[in-house]
């Protein structure tokens, strides 16, 4: 091998893999058995009414209907005494079909210029993941162990009540709080069984994905983001923001076997506390950034008893990142960011927070670099400009498939997310966001980039609340003129 040498596609391409003079083929039935063939077809329509009260008070009232048709197969793999494969068959088709009619109704009031009151009902549903639903089984016949997945699982479903009031500053920023109630059917946890019949055979584990029960979930949130410019003006380029969310919630109907009557039960996959806060400087092309992002533990899988249940530890995760952005004709950024700080593991315990079952510590993580760009460039004819001031703007349209991998990085999202639906603003170019993060927020709320920003338009795979405070967010750019951020620019009437 030659460093700096690289095979060729055309090479590649020309290679006679099934010439047993040339090479050994062999089939790896492990690797083979995560493979399934899945069919999904959604058909859906909405209608939607908007109706002023005078001027402090409008209402948007929806009913979207969602016929979904499922089709699926997957693998059955069974490996021997030793741990080895044994065989690989492809499982029958299963078929499933469901309609979901889910209602909407939003309301905002104008207290002020400055102060809002929304409130919100919504029913929402949750599709299982591809790989709980496809009919796959493994039998590991060296640890007696049997995994399934659950073709009959059904949607969660969840009736919503939203109530939050918001409150803009004279300056940059706001102050938010909001109160939650969710009542939620069907929710979705991975069961594990020590002792299970199945096809004449008992085996040690048994781990299958489940409509486990239903759920009451009530929480309260707040944010606060602001520049420190209030306390004296050469401070405006330092800023924080913040929030904090506290959940409660009640399993009810829980239908494990053994476990019907439990009480105390929490819902899986809902921490009790979460926060993040961020402490920023803005300047002259000079970003710096200080990250901070805590979320509680909680059960993310459940056993034949609470002795069994598997909880994710509580995190704690700090981030640095820094960047120097210059030139006009050609923008150039250097940028360095350090991840995990506290060196927080990846960990698992069981029933109780001293039986540890997993622990993986991965350090920190530093990355640095350029990227240059000239700005206004990738012009896409009717569509505009794709690249604003060197910032790529996402054509995505959901938040989690544009996350980083950082896993504090993404909490960090997460909790932008929660302020900018809340209705964060922006100043003279910057914002306690960062250039990257408009870029991302542009990419949750579509309407930023394709639509008037005093309209409410619903779109496909953007939740209706987000929609609304969106469309708030924009108005207050347009009404203090505070619209010059260079990815805002062209983008707001």
């Amino acid at each position: 091998y030659k460093a700096g040498t690289f095979i060729s596609k055309e090479y590649v391409g020309g290679l006679d893999l099934n010439n047993s003079s040339l090479f050994n083929k062999t089939e790896n039935l492990e690797e083979l058995a995560g493979e399934y063939k899945a069919r999904e077809t959604v058909t859906a329509g909405y209608l939607r009414f908007d109706q002023n009260f005078g001027k402090k008070l409008s209402a948007m009232v929806g009913l979207r209907l969602e016929n979904t048709h499922l089709k699926y197969n997957g693998r059955k793999l069974t490996l021997n005494d030793d741990g080895d494969p044994e065989s690989l068959t492809v499982t029958p088709d299963v078929k499933d079909s469901y309609l979901n009619v889910l209602p909407s109704v939003l309301l905002k009031y104008n207290v002020s210029e400055d102060f809002k009151i929304r409130g919100s009902f919504t029913e929402t549903l949750s599709r299982p993941k591809y790989s709980a639903l496809i009919p796959n089984v493994n039998i590991n016949n060296k640890d007696n162990e049997l995994t399934l997945g659950n073709p009959e699982l059904k949607p969660t479903t969840s009736f919503n009540f939203d109530l939050s009031a918001d409150y803009y500053f004279k300056s940059v920023g706001l102050v938010s709080i909001g109160i939650y109630y969710k009542d939620i059917n069907d929710f979705i946890v991975t069961q594990t069984v020590r002792g299970y019949e199945y096809e004449g055979n008992s085996y040690d584990k048994f781990m299958q994905p489940r409509n486990a029960g239903d759920a009451n979930l009530l929480g309260v949130e707040v944010g606060y983001q602001r520049d420190f410019g209030f306390i004296a003006p050469a401070l405006k380029c330092v800023g924080f923001y913040g929030t904090y969310t506290y959940t409660h919630s009640k399993v009810n109907n829980f239908n494990f076997t053994g476990r019907e009557n439990e009480k105390d039960l929490k819902l899986p996959g809902s921490p009790e506390h979460t926060a993040n806060a961020s402490l920023y400087f803005e300047k002259g092309g000079l970003n710096v950034r200080l990250s901070y992002n805590f979320a509680s533990d909680f059960i993310d899988e459940m056993g034949e008893s609470a002795f069994y249940d598997r909880y994710y530890d509580k995190v704690n995760y700090m981030d640095v990142n820094a960047s120097y952005t210059f030139g006009k004709k050609l923008r150039t950024t250097f940028y360095a960011e350090a991840n995990n700080l506290l060196n927080q593991p990846l960990r698992n315990y069981q029933g109780i927070s001293e039986r540890t079952m997993q622990s993986e510590h991965y350090g920190v993580k530093v990355n640095a670099g350029h990227r240059s760009g000239q700005p206004g460039a990738g012009k896409t004819g009717a569509g505009g400009n794709r690249r604003q001031a060197g910032v790529l703007q996402p054509q995505l349209h959901h938040p989690d498939r544009a996350l980083p991998a950082s896993p504090g990085e993404a909490e960090r999202r997460r909790g932008l997310l929660r302020l900018l639906r809340q209705g964060a603003a922006v100043k003279g170019g910057t914002t306690s966001a960062g250039h990257g993060d408009i870029a991302f927020c542009l990419d949750f709320f579509p309407d930023f980039a394709y639509t008037k920003c005093d309209t409410q338009r619903r779109r496909e795979g953007v939740p209706a609340r987000a929609v609304q405070r969106g469309a708030g967010w924009c108005k207050a750019l347009r009404r203090r003129g505070e619209a010059d951020h260079p990815v805002l620019r062209s983008r707001l009437p």
